[in-house]
């Protein structure tokens, strides 16, 4: 096989991995419900490290209203229905300037 060939089935297989991940990839539950959604969103939350959060109960809705420097409200996550959801925190940590956002 010579080179030329060699890099045009590496690349077709490459083509064909990338093509079947977009072509499985799902953005609804078997009931059509979003598999994400955003609950709350905030600038200034509080959080000053980079990284996330994972809450799977009121209890931890608790203890991050424990958090000292917290600002990011809390109302909507209460709403949650653990039993069939879970909530992803995700902050940047703090920024020299505005203009900063994630998104997942």
């Amino acid at each position: 096989m010579t080179q030329s060939n060699r890099k045009a089935v590496i690349v077709a297989v490459f083509a064909t991995v990338l093509g079947a991940g977009c072509a499985v990839s799902q953005t609804k539950t078997q009931t059509g419900a979003p598999l994400a959604r955003q609950i709350a969103q905030s600038g200034h939350c509080g959080l000053v490290a980079p990284g996330h959060i994972h809450l799977a109960s009121v209890a931890d809705i608790d203890r991050l209203e424990a958090l000292p420097g917290r600002r990011l409200p809390l109302a909507s996550l209460r709403s949650v229905q653990f039993g069939n959801e879970h909530v992803v925190l995700a902050a940047l940590g703090q920024k020299p300037t505005g203009g900063f956002s994630i998104t997942l």
